[in-house]
């Protein structure tokens, strides 16, 4: 009996105990549920792996919004599922240098049957009309969204391809969804909500983290069918500035993109990293792992602006915390602080050759075909695309057709892509209405995590909402890629959600 008494009071126990709540269960089996997708071999597979999940969560849940809300989330992520293409312009018949197609894709990914069951659920309410308004009452940042689509429709049917315009505004609708989601469903369950998205969080995070250093083991993407890649990418991406030096992209379609994704779960995870209460228990201790696991992945992504958002916000977390352990007297064990630094020290001395390779090309960045010269020459072409058409810009998802065909006679040294910056993007595409509109909509988004800073307060969904606009300053990671910008719109509506609760108290 005294050794059970023991066991009980020891971290063991309390792990035990902590395991049995559902939250902690919820975290393991969407573990379980990422690493069957290993096995997955096509999109019946994956659907059948997600059926069977979605059953578990709503036992663990025991109410159905919430355990479709964790299905959500947890599949947001994988652009697996039907796509139609619409054909702008063949590869061969751009008279310039172009690695694709210039092509459009309206996306219906297996995320997309947990939201729309959502939606259903929603509708299905006796008052529709009336939590509308209570959503869109006092929200500026929901408005000036709104506002935005209605603009997008409009200057979509001016495009060239007013079809385009249409589809790319239905996906626009698809994220406004998105942020209402948490308004229109759960304004009584915040606690839960809050414990569900910590657990799949933690979870990805983990899963992502974990496949990117297989994937290094293996020397390249695994061919499994959950992997996506952009065509002629099925073997690796390597660096184009250090010949042989392979960037990992995990399940994603880019390097960028998995970078910018581990980021924002990595900040969704910051507060319960950073909180006052005790430092040696599981689920501190599984969140430490999952960020450490997510910044060694995110080396792979080989991504050197990354580095940098990830050193600069290493560097206020160790300072936020040092802060933190003067007022409340936090002491860490000797030993755990050795060993803490061996691992660190030992990661490092194994890390050294990969970064000094990627880091010693930055004096390149600025040559002719260096990655910042590219950047700078794509903003400046996108800000002459805007001078032809500045109220209206050319139309939603249609800049890289334009640099594909105007401009002849002049070298182009980039892909006919779109911009590698979000806002010179909606510049060319939808004008300069469209662009402050946006930028209003950004600046409500990010505006309230540096005024919680002031008390105190870390607020994690605006954080990751301002991380995925700093990314997307320097990759095109909007429409074109909807499994990660709808974590940002997923995110933006659940900090609008959380200050408005919040308020309310």
């Amino acid at each position: 009996m005294k050794l059970l008494r023991t066991i009980s009071k020891s971290f063991i126990g309390r792990t035990i105990v902590m395991v049995s709540a559902p939250s902690l269960r919820l975290f393991f089996v969407t573990l379980l549920y990422y690493v069957s997708l290993y096995f997955s071999t096509s999109n019946r597979t994956l659907i059948l792996f997600t059926f069977l999940y979605w059953l578990i969560i709503y036992r663990i849940t025991k109410n159905l919004k919430l355990s479709l809300f964790a299905g959500l989330i947890a599949t947001l992520l994988f652009p697996k599922g039907r796509a139609y293409q619409i054909m702008l312009l063949p590869k061969e018949d751009i008279e310039r240098w172009a690695w694709f197609d210039i092509s459009y894709f309206f996306p219906i990914y297996i995320a997309d049957i947990f939201l729309g069951l959502l939606g259903y659920l929603y509708l299905r309410g006796k008052q529709t009309a009336k939590q509308i308004q209570l959503s869109f009452q006092k929200n500026k940042s929901l408005w000036l969204f709104f506002l935005f689509i209605v603009w997008t429709i409009l200057s979509g049917t001016f495009s060239i391809v007013p079809e385009i315009g249409l589809l790319s505004s239905l996906q626009l609708v698809r994220m406004m969804m998105l942020i209402a989601l948490p308004f229109l469903l759960f304004a009584k369950q915040k606690t839960q909500l809050r414990k569900i998205i910590f657990s799949v969080v933690v979870a990805v995070l983990l899963f992502e983290a974990g496949w990117v250093l297989v994937q290094r083991l293996a020397g390249g993407p695994l061919g499994k069918d959950i992997e996506v890649y952009l065509p002629g990418a099925q073997l690796g991406i390597l660096s184009s500035e250090n010949r042989g030096l392979l960037r990992l992209a995990g399940t994603f379609f880019e390097p960028s993109i998995l970078g910018t994704f581990l980021l924002m779960q990595m900040a969704i995870l910051l507060p319960a990293l950073l909180s006052k209460k005790r430092i040696i228990n599981a689920s501190k201790i599984i969140t430490l792992l999952s960020i450490g696991l997510g910044s060694l992945a995110l080396v792979f992504t080989g991504s050197r602006i990354l580095y940098g958002i990830w050193l600069v916000g290493a560097f206020w977390s160790w300072k936020r915390w040092q802060q933190s352990n003067k007022k409340n007297k936090i002491r860490i064990p000797s030993k755990v602080m050795g060993v803490f630094a061996a691992i660190l020290i030992i990661i490092t001395i194994a890390l050294a050759p990969y970064l000094a390779r990627r880091i010693e090309t930055l004096s390149d960045v600025f040559t002719q075909y260096g990655s910042a010269t590219y950047r700078l020459r794509m903003m400046y072409y996108a800000t002459r695309l805007s001078l032809d058409n500045p109220l209206f810009g050319v139309g939603i998802n249609l800049s890289p057709y334009y640099l594909a065909t105007e401009f002849k006679g002049e070298q182009l040294a980039f892909d006919p892509t779109y911009p590698h910056n979000l806002f010179f993007q909606l510049l060319a595409e939808t004008g300069i209405v469209g662009l402050t509109l946006f930028l209003l909509f950004g600046f409500l988004t990010v505006k309230p995590f540096f005024l919680g800073l002031k008390t105190g307060i870390i607020k994690e969904y605006n954080l990751a909402a301002g991380i995925y606009l700093l990314c997307a300053m320097f990759y095109p990671i909007f429409l074109n890629h909807p499994e990660l910008s709808s974590y940002f719109f997923l995110y933006v509506g659940l900090a609008l959600f959380d200050q408005k609760t919040t308020n309310h108290v």
